[in-house]
């Protein structure tokens, strides 16, 4: 089980934080997030917290505490970004969606809840947009403490990702506690995204060799790119391997430099938060 963790550069300054870039990222599990000096590029400062397996209604009242309590946040940025955590969202080409239709749109897969509020997103690379919903709550929450804030789904790192060049042509994987989201980008498109959730390593390698099916892939042959929450030695991975032999970790992208004292974390576990710095700034 993860624990609560803060990392801090030796340089960094929170009386300068007028020139971070701030990105937050979160869900009902965990919340955490990171600080770019824009200035030199380098990203000085990580925070993690823990929330735990609880219902929505306790998580919201726990980030709620995290908020109250975080002092640093209620400082100044040059700019902030909240990643949303979930597997509630809709790829939507341009060709079919209008704002008016959002709603109806994203219905067509997914269900709006009575307390959510859907947010849409431009991919502009790959001609389409992101049609995400984020609990009304979590989001008056977080607009209170930073009234700036750009409201996004974590899926649209993964999209930007794409279009920035980050991955090469092969399936990517972002795990999370209890979901893992795939995306196959193929000739500089996106041939496949989707979100599963998973209760046992089987069930992670079920819906993976089910993505290889349907889009007719090999796992023998295709390249896969893991990030997130799956430890490299734990017994999912292992599993993966033996069907998916070209497995490999998503570092973090080399255009921004880290501090040393992240290190501490396995830099894949990174991966998804710290490529937003690249991807949405």
């Amino acid at each position: 089980m993860k624990k609560d963790l803060t990392l801090a550069d030796e340089t960094f300054d929170e009386h300068f934080t007028n020139v971070y870039h701030l990105i937050l990222e979160g869900g009902l599990k965990t919340f955490s997030y990171a600080m770019l000096d824009t200035r030199v590029n380098k990203c000085l400062f990580f925070q993690r917290y823990v929330i735990g397996d609880f219902s929505e209604e306790i998580a919201l009242e726990k980030i709620e505490e995290i908020l109250s309590r975080d002092t640093l946040l209620d400082k100044p940025f040059k700019e902030a970004a909240f990643l949303y955590k979930g597997t509630t969202y809709a790829l939507i080409p341009d060709e079919f969606f209008s704002k008016e239709e959002a709603k109806n749109l994203y219905a067509v897969q997914n269900t709006l809840g009575e307390y959510d509020e859907l947010h849409t997103y431009p991919v502009r690379a790959f001609g389409a947009t992101l049609c995400y919903a984020v609990p009304s709550r979590l989001c008056v929450l977080l607009k209170r403490k930073l009234p700036h804030l750009h409201i996004l789904h974590e899926s649209a790192v993964l999209l930007e990702g794409a279009s920035h060049n980050l991955y090469e042509e092969e399936m990517v994987v972002l795990a999370e506690e209890d979901y893992l989201t795939c995306m196959i980008v193929h000739q500089k498109n996106i041939r496949f995204l989707n979100s599963f959730y998973f209760r046992a390593p089987g069930d992670v390698l079920y819906f993976l060799m089910g993505v290889c099916t349907s889009c007719q892939l090999d796992p023998a042959s295709v390249r896969l790119a893991v990030m997130g929450s799956f430890d490299k030695n734990a017994e999912v991975i292992k599993m993966i391997k033996s069907y998916f032999p070209h497995l490999r970790f998503l570092k973090p992208s080399s255009d921004i430099e880290y501090s040393y004292k992240f290190r501490e974390l396995e830099s894949h576990e990174m991966t998804h938060l710290l490529n937003a710095f690249v991807c949405v700034s």
